[in-house]
C-alpha cells in the first residue's frame, strides 16, 4: 500500500506506476496536471533567498515539474499504469493548490481518461473529496 500527501503524491504516483509490487494507491491533493502548471502563473511575493521565499517554494507544485515532461506525458498519461490496482485520489489540487472544481476534473482528467484510456473504466469512482474545513493542502 502506498499513501502520499501534496508535493509528496506526485513523486508517489511515479514510484507506483514503477514498481509493480505496490498494489493499493491512495495520492491525497495530488497536482493533476503540469500543464495545469505550466498555464498558470506563479509569481513569488517574497524577494528570492528570503524565509519567507524558501516556505513558499515548498508549497507550491513548481518543484515537481520536470524540465521537459509534457513534451512526452502529462499526469493522466500516468494513470493507465495504474490498471488492475485499487487506487483512490483524494482532493485532487490545481497549481494555486486549489481543490480542482468537479468541472476542471472532468476537463482534465475524467473526458481525458475515457476518451484516451477507455481501460480504467469510470475515473470518477476513484477520486474523493473530503468536506474538511482544514483548508491547508499540505
Amino acid at each position: 500500500m502506498y499513501n502520499d500527501k501534496g508535493q509528496a503524491a506526485v513523486y508517489g504516483l511515479f514510484a507506483a506506476v514503477l514498481s509493480s509490487d505496490v498494489q493499493r494507491v491512495t495520492l491525497e491533493d495530488l497536482l493533476c496536471s503540469y500543464e495545469n502548471v505550466v498555464r498558470t502563473r506563479i509569481y513569488r511575493r517574497n524577494p528570492i533567498g528570503s524565509a519567507e521565499d524558501a516556505s513558499r517554494r515548498s508549497l507550491t507544485f513548481e518543484s515537481v515539474l520536470v524540465n521537459g515532461i509534457l513534451e512526452h506525458l502529462d499526469i493522466i498519461d500516468l494513470l493507465p499504469l495504474l490498471w488492475g490496482r485499487t487506487f483512490k485520489f483524494i482532493n485532487p489540487r490545481n497549481a494555486k493548490r486549489e481543490i480542482m472544481a468537479l468541472s476542471e476534473l472532468r476537463r482534465e482528467w475524467f473526458d481525458v481518461a475515457r476518451e484516451n484510456y477507455p481501460l480504467l473504466g469510470n475515473l470518477e469512482e476513484n477520486v474523493l473529496f473530503t468536506s474538511s474545513l482544514d483548508l491547508s493542502p499540505f
